[in-house]
């Protein structure tokens, strides 16, 4: 069984099939990589797609982004557990909840907020409360 580690000398294996998309540099990305990848894409996104929105408009758009991804998960989702009119697979679920990831970062860049801080935050608080809101 492959360990997904490479030794000196072999070809590193590919972590999934995008990583040749990716630029060389984010490869390997760590939780705290991927924040600072959406953040810079954040921006460009701005600059290209965001020409001519106002601050909160940008803003109201990218909200209204992770709900729409959020939508699209779902039905993924229920398609896959035969919830549905057409059949779907694993794969298309995973797909969307990429997507969901990747808007929800967006969302934290757009807000000017630190993603990692706030997962870490809400993750402590979940644990330590025994994973029912006693709240």
């Amino acid at each position: 069984m492959s360990t997904g580690h490479s030794h000196p000398g072999e070809a590193k294996p590919a972590l999934c099939p995008a990583e040749s998309m990716l630029k060389p540099k984010l490869t390997d990305l760590t939780f705290n990589g991927l924040c600072f990848f959406t953040e810079e894409l954040a921006d460009e996104i701005r600059y290209y797609a965001g020409q001519g929105a106002s601050d909160d408009e940008w803003s109201d758009a990218q909200a209204m982004c992770v709900v729409e991804e959020a939508g699209e998960f779902i039905a993924a989702y229920r398609r896959a557990r035969g919830f549905a009119r057409r059949a779907g697979d694993r794969k298309e679920v995973t797909a969307e909840l990429a997507d969901v990831i990747i808007s929800a970062l967006l969302m934290f860049a757009v807000l000017d907020e630190d993603a990692q801080c706030h997962v870490k935050a809400k993750l402590f608080n979940v644990v330590s409360r025994g994973y029912v809101n006693k709240e």
